[in-house]
């Protein structure tokens, strides 16, 4: 089980835009950002879509949308008080299509080894949620499907014969970020750090 962090979350912008779209991610290990990115690619070859650029590759926490400016050091502050101290083992599970039927997304779902971490996450979620006024709460209610989506689709498609992958590999979190997702005409967003709490490796 990972403690609650008792340390500082690292800014890593100084300004914040009033139109901003924010989100808390957990971080991929760069190694395997890049073999999910080549994943992504070979399923929309295979099945239309867009893949997620490896460099933009995570796994949300919480999507917070619209925060007022004055508000985002209490979710930092959150962050930096509640977040775990220690990387977050996890592994990958099955490939899974968005809604069934017809999906809008293909993803790498993700389970983690300690039941204790996932309650600390959840409660990490709920609290950077209430604070951001998450639409009024209804959001926090939802339980958590944690997940990497690798693949989008402009209309929703239905999707079969995902390839049963094997996953082997345990991996580790390695940070927990607060991002501004900027919106791009005909391109993939670009994810803005806003700030940073890095998770240690236990000794």
């Amino acid at each position: 089980m990972a403690a609650a962090a008792t340390g500082s979350v690292d800014p890593m912008t100084d300004t914040l835009r009033d139109d901003n779209r924010l989100f808390v991610a957990l971080d991929l290990p760069d190694d395997l950002r890049r073999h999910l990115g080549e994943l992504a690619e070979r399923l929309a070859g295979e099945h239309g879509g867009r893949a997620v650029p490896a460099e933009n590759l995570h796994a949300t926490l919480s999507f917070l949308g619209r925060v007022t400016p004055s508000r985002v050091p209490e979710i930092t502050t959150e962050l930096a008080q509640s977040a775990p101290s220690a990387t977050i083992p996890a592994r990958l599970d099955a490939l899974r299509a968005r809604p069934g039927g017809r999906a809008s997304v293909i993803a790498a779902q993700i389970e983690l080894e300690s039941a204790d971490d996932a309650a600390v996450l959840d409660r990490l979620r709920v609290a950077v949620g209430e604070i951001a006024d998450v639409s009024g709460g209804s959001e926090l209610e939802r339980p958590i499907w944690l997940h990497v989506t690798l693949v989008r689709f402009g209309r929703p498609s239905p999707i079969a014969n995902l390839p049963d992958v094997q996953w082997e590999q345990v991996f580790a979190f390695t940070g927990i970020t607060l991002y501004d997702s900027h919106q791009r005409t005909a391109e993939p967003p670009r994810f803005e750090p806003v700030a940073t709490v890095a998770l240690e490796t236990p000794a």
